[in-house]
This record gives structure tokens, sequence and C-alpha cells, in this order.
């Protein structure tokens, strides 16, 4: 075993200050970004206003949770920050990953273009984010 260390760092956008940091042993950073805001907010005594993370910080609930606080929120999620960073169209990996798939809304279902129907049985939760 080997112990890890996961340093967060929050940034002023208009000084370019730190204004918060902390270091967790938590592998994932989505879990992390609730906490960074309070603490933020503690030690400046202001509100924050608006909110840009990396897609590490990714989670429904810690979005649900922002909005409302009333913050102005912009965490791409993963396949979003995939095509950011290949310069592709917004919303390119997933259509194409949803190509040749028909919805079956009566069964709620998907049927692939090789056959297989893909019904949804249940959610899970995978590094701190509801899939």
């Amino acid at each position: 075993i080997v112990p890890g260390y996961n340093l967060q760092a929050c940034i002023d956008k208009g000084s370019g200050l730190i204004v918060g940091c902390d270091v967790s042993t938590s592998a994932s950073d989505n879990k992390l970004l609730e906490g960074m805001v309070r603490r933020i907010e503690e030690s400046t005594g202001q509100e924050i206003k608006e909110l840009d993370a990396d897609s590490g910080y990714y989670s429904n609930r810690a979005i649900a949770i922002l909005e409302e606080k009333g913050i102005d929120t912009c965490i791409p999620d993963s396949y979003t920050a995939g095509e950011i960073r290949r310069h592709l169209p917004i919303g390119s990996t997933i259509e194409d990953r949803q190509k040749g798939f028909i919805y079956d809304e009566g069964s709620d279902s998907y049927r692939c273009p090789e056959g297989p129907v893909c019904v949804h049985r249940t959610g899970r939760e995978e590094i701190g984010q509801d899939m």
C-alpha cells in the first residue's frame, strides 16, 4: 500500500490568487467540491457567484447543490472534456455512441444495431458519479 494525497487549489479568476486549498486522501475530486466551496466562503466572507472546474469535479449532486446556492457553474462531464481537448464539436462523442440505436418508448429500451435489446435495469455510482 502506498499512501497518496490529492491536493485541491481554488484560484480567484480576477486576481489569480489562491483563495482555498486542501489535501485529501480521496482518489476522486468529484466529492470534494462542495466542501471547498464552503471553506472558501467561510475564509473569504464572500459568497461565490460563479465557478469553473475541470471534469474531475463533475457530479450531478455537486452541480445541483451549486445551482441551488445560485452559483453559476461550468463543469464539463468527461465526454465534453474529451471533445474540448480533441477540438471536436460538443456532443459528437455521445452522438457517435448512439448512432444506430433505436429507442422503443413502450419498453423504455434501445435496440442495438447488432440486434440485442438494451434495457435500463438499475443505476450505479462509480467514483462518486451517478451512472
